[in-house]
């Protein structure tokens, strides 16, 4: 299976604030400042910006945050794929406008990668949850991304049936802790809130047979809400994710 380098990267307010109020200046700033810097990076071949949102209540009563929710105050999230060598961190060096609360290299397995593009720059039309990963105390984190990637992930494929996205981010190097010790992060990407309500636990017991496999190897799982933006694409992207893509779930 394709496991290809990416950075993530949690933003909050530089005051700590944690409000709605802030959370709106900071999106602002976010997409009007912060976002064009990063896109003017020629060592950064693809960009996706995402405002984290709090989630509506229909996504909530549907088992939107059934593990939790984040509580440090991440407003806004970077996924970027960059150059080799390339020190991402410099990219947040002199930037007033948002304070780190947390950056990890990552490798980025694509389970139902999907062909969908739109316009750069423009909101993308889907919903995207954001569930953050921390394993067992007792487990290796090499376990952790073994038994997530080979065992969960064909059970969540064949269970989140709505999903048009379902990405595992690895995270394999801490560059800025978060208050928790995340060792992973998941993304699911659903094309309306039906598609999440009727497909996400798509058959009766859905809900209690994710979360009994997902004690076998988590000890967190916090979700998020984002909206997602393309800031700069990258052409290789979609070749590159569907390479092998056949071979390996078709016949869990």
């Amino acid at each position: 299976m394709l496991k290809m380098n990416k950075k993530i990267v949690f933003l909050g307010a530089p005051d700590g604030a944690l409000d709605d109020a802030a959370r709106e200046r900071f999106h602002m700033l976010y997409l009007n400042e912060h976002t064009p810097k990063i896109v003017e990076r020629p060592e950064v071949l693809q960009y996706y910006a995402n405002k984290i949102v709090v989630p509506s209540q229909e996504l909530v009563d549907a088992g939107w945050g059934w593990g939790g929710y984040d509580e440090s105050g991440i407003f806004a999230m970077d996924e970027l794929w960059c150059e080799d060598g390339f020190d991402f961190m410099t990219l947040y060096e002199d930037d007033e406008q948002v304070k780190v609360l947390g950056a990890y290299d990552t490798d980025e397995v694509v389970v139902r990668p999907t062909l969908a593009q739109w316009e750069v720059g423009a909101k993308s039309p889907w919903i995207k949850r954001i569930g953050l990963c921390k394993c067992r105390e007792d487990e290796n984190p090499r376990d952790f991304h073994d038994y997530w990637e080979f065992v969960h992930a064909p059970l969540a494929l064949h269970t989140h049936i709505g999903a048009g996205f379902y990405g595992q981010q690895h995270f394999h190097n801490t560059l800025v802790p978060n208050d928790v010790a995340w060792n992973g992060m998941c993304i699911l990407d659903y094309w309306s809130v039906d598609a999440f309500r009727f497909a996400h636990f798509s058959r009766p017991g859905a809900m209690k047979e994710i979360q009994d496999d997902c004690k076998h190897f988590l000890d967190k799982f916090f979700s998020m809400c984002g909206e997602e933006y393309v800031m700069k694409r990258w052409d290789a992207y979609i070749p590159e994710i569907f390479d092998g893509y056949d071979g390996f779930y078709r016949h869990q």
